[in-house]
């Protein structure tokens, strides 16, 4: 089967670096909506990816000069370099120490560290920037979320309808206070998507919904769009 490495990963380099770009061409609306001039075509597209290497990828997550994939069929964490070459790989199937499941979400932290929200397996496991295991963090629930902030991480759980907030070994904080509009939202219209910015806010959007989510780092959050 033909690996879809190419495609995919040009549209996360693409969204990576849009991201930044849009940050320097923003057009202010009346009241707090913005609108991103972003460019209509992928900025960089990887090449030279043997067929066999990506199977099925399901998260994705561009950072400085590589491609972090998890790939569904054999349950690994893979790394590319831009030039579509192999950089590393962690994981394999199953519950155990090292072994992954079904991943539900992925991020890549300012010093370049994989964190993986595994919820099958109800752990959170971070990776370093080179692929290996700095440590695995068991939760009493499954994570659907694990966005990494100082000190910690933020996690989504269960029927909880926003952001808790747990330190570095998953022990529970405190429940961070979601913006008004929350309200009257429903439980699938707040699926979220992360991104997280280099100075540490995180923006949360919404696969159902018209609003955008700025949370600091002082886990602040306000609705920016």
């Amino acid at each position: 089967m033909r690996s879809l490495l190419p495609t995919v990963a040009a549209a996360a380099v693409f969204a990576a670096t849009a991201a930044s770009a849009s940050a320097q061409a923003v057009a202010r609306l009346p009241g707090t909506r913005r609108i991103f001039d972003l460019p209509d075509r992928p900025l960089r597209q990887l090449t030279a990816v043997d067929d066999t290497v990506l199977l099925r990828p399901m998260l994705m997550q561009a950072r400085g000069d590589q491609v972090v994939v998890f790939d569904w069929a054999d349950k690994a964490v893979k790394a590319f370099r831009l030039d579509g070459k192999g950089h590393w790989r962690f994981g394999r199937s199953g519950g155990g120490p090292g072994e992954l499941s079904g991943l539900n979400d992925m991020q890549v932290d300012g010093r370049g560290r994989v964190w993986c929200a595994d919820g099958s397996n109800a752990k959170v496991v971070v990776l370093t920037a080179d692929g290996r295991l700095e440590r695995e963090i068991h939760l009493e629930l499954p994570l659907t979320r694990a966005v990494p902030v100082r000190g910690g991480f933020l996690g989504l759980m269960g029927s909880r309808p926003y952001f808790l907030r747990f330190d570095e070994q998953g022990r529970l904080l405190d429940s961070l206070r979601p913006p008004a509009i929350y309200g009257g939202a429903a439980p699938l219209t707040t699926e979220p998507v992360e991104a997280l910015a280099p100075s540490g806010e995180i923006l949360v959007a919404y696969r159902w919904a018209d609003f955008v989510v700025r949370i600091d780092t002082a886990g602040r959050s306000e609705v920016v769009a």
